[in-house]
């Protein structure tokens, strides 16, 4: 998705808000892209020729097909919305290859990979339900527990062991409310459990599947309960999209409210333990998280100067790629991405950046009003955009206004609501600042 400007409050009465013009998608819905930056579009085409057939290739440990990767990869194609072609070429190799990443569904069932890969699949509108001949949904509804205490858990069936965590847990919570299954209800109701009282997700499940408490709080005692800013981002991003219970909303706030806190001044965030530095798989997730705040603002300007250029020293020929810190980034403008472990950090570096650099993003627009009678002008204004930036304005799909901003940033635009009544969307674009789309209400 691109970086939409978020709304503000209108000019006049009523007042419109970001959360009334601006809505998170229902929990049915897919992610919408709107008009990408061009930060996101270099990415996008960074990451398309990463693939191999579809997939991403690590040459790295004798060679084989990553596929966590390549539905990440997959999913920050998804998000700028630039690349549907590839996003195609990915469904359908990480369809024909599903047993190897969700496992074969007697022996081996990977929850998380399936919870992800079904979301994956619904975003690039195929049916989870059968996908590369397999029902994800059927099969992750089967990896979650119905027993006490760890009713809505959900479990791996594996020689391996039993490796599901929180993350997988997101997944599969999104997987199966945007799905409409009966098991969506108490994976949820298990996975809000897993955020501690101070509004963070943990990383970890709890290891004893018999303890009665199986909260996040619960497990600080044993030091299993570590914030972590990459679960609490897709965290949100799971709970925007999900259909809203009190429990749910609560959540949501709070998560919000704890990552908010959690950036650095330089606009950045750290993992958590292990990874506490700043670093851009947690940002690019922490920002996609707090779309349309200032903080995703910031989050973005700290990914793009991170971004490879195409005069960028021995990184030339890796436009658009994005390091996963400043050490990777000093060393790549020297040596170029020097080996195998190194282009992996940059692959998944760049995919989660991507999410991020797909926000929507401030400047503020306003209109004078949200419901309008037919004929009657419709006033936008911003006073948020770069100076002289070129602005088009669409309504209902049709360019009825094209500009420039002053040399203070303020646009404004003045047209009519035409003649039929009705929703209808207002689409606002700056060419450097991004865009956003809202509906305006036509009245008789």
């Amino acid at each position: 998705m691109k970086r939409p400007i978020r709304l503000a409050a209108a000019i006049l009465a009523p007042v419109l808000t970001a959360g009334v013009l601006a809505a998170a998608p229902s929990a049915q819905a897919a992610p919408m892209p709107s008009v990408p930056s061009p930060a996101a579009k270099a990415a996008s085409q960074w990451l398309v020729g990463q693939l191999t057939n579809g997939l991403i290739h690590n040459n790295g440990y004798g060679g084989f097909d990553d596929y966590g990767l390549t539905v990440d990869t997959g999913l920050a194609l998804i998000a700028t919305g630039t690349q549907p072609a590839a996003v195609t070429t990915v469904a359908n190799a990480l369809a024909a290859n599903i047993d190897s990443y969700v496992g074969d569904g007697t022996t081996s069932i990977y929850a998380g990979s399936t919870g992800k890969a079904a979301v994956f699949a619904k975003d690039a509108g195929r049916d989870p339900a059968s996908f590369g001949g397999r029902n994800l949904i059927a099969q992750l509804e089967g990896t979650v527990a119905t027993t006490a205490p760890i009713a809505g858990r959900i479990q791996d069936t594996s020689s391996y062991g039993d490796y599901a965590n929180v993350l997988g847990q997101a997944w599969a919570v999104e997987a199966l409310d945007r799905s409409g299954s009966a098991k969506a209800a108490s994976a949820t109701d298990f996975f809000l459990k897993q955020q501690c009282s101070e509004g963070y997700f943990r990383t970890y499940l709890t290891t004893d599947k018999t303890a009665v408490d199986q909260t996040c709080d619960g497990g600080k005692a044993a030091s299993a309960s570590d914030p972590s800013t990459d679960t609490t981002a897709l965290a949100v991003i799971t709970l925007s999209q999900h259909s809203k219970t009190p429990a749910v909303s609560a959540a949501l706030a709070k998560a919000k409210g704890w990552l908010a806190a959690a950036q650095a001044a330089d606009g950045s965030w750290g993992g958590g333990a292990g990874t506490s530095t700043a670093n851009s798989n947690s940002t690019g997730l922490a920002t996609r998280a707090l779309t349309g705040t200032a903080s995703a603002k910031r989050g973005v300007a700290w990914l793009t100067a991170r971004q490879a250029t195409a005069n960028d020293g021995a990184l030339a020929g890796e436009a658009g790629a994005i390091a996963y810190d400043d050490t990777a980034l000093a060393a790549a403008r020297t040596a170029g991405i020097a080996d195998d472990t190194a282009r992996d950090q940059w692959r998944r570096a760049t995919a989660q950046a991507t999410l991020g650099l797909s926000a929507q993003t401030p400047p503020l627009v306003s209109a004078r009003s949200a419901v309008v009678k037919r004929k009657k002008p419709i006033v936008l204004r911003s006073n948020s955009f770069k100076p002289r930036e070129r602005v088009v304005v669409r309504y209902k799909g049709k360019v009825v206004k094209r500009g420039k901003a002053t040399k203070r940033g303020v646009f404004k635009a003045r047209f009519r609501s035409g003649k039929k009544v009705g929703t209808f969307k207002v689409n606002v674009t700056g060419r450097q600042t991004g865009s956003t789309t809202f509906t305006v209400r036509v009245k008789r």
